[in-house]
């Protein structure tokens, strides 16, 4: 997943497009939490802090993360604005 979402990031074609990474099974016990989800993606430092960076005023690309359950429904409508948000700065 690292190596996929690095040459994801890195690929010039895709240098303005925004990226929503969603952390699924928050449901499973011994699912991983966001931070360790951040960690193991080469993402800590560089996400966009879920709106509360403005992202008109910056020359940033978003990137975000959230955790989900899509067989429970948990954060789905978190994750989707997020994604909403997310993807209004478009170049």
């Amino acid at each position: 997943s690292n190596k996929e979402l690095d040459g994801l990031l890195s690929d010039e074609s895709l240098a303005n497009v925004p990226f929503l990474i969603l952390g699924n099974k928050i449901d499973v016990a011994y699912a991983v939490s966001e931070e360790e989800l951040r960690y193991h993606l080469g993402l800590m430092g560089i996400t966009t802090g879920k709106g509360k960076v403005n992202l008109a005023e910056s020359n940033v690309r978003p990137i975000e993360v959230f955790m989900c359950s899509i067989v429970r429904k948990m954060a789905m409508e978190m994750a989707s604005s997020g994604f909403l948000t997310t993807s209004t700065r478009v170049f």
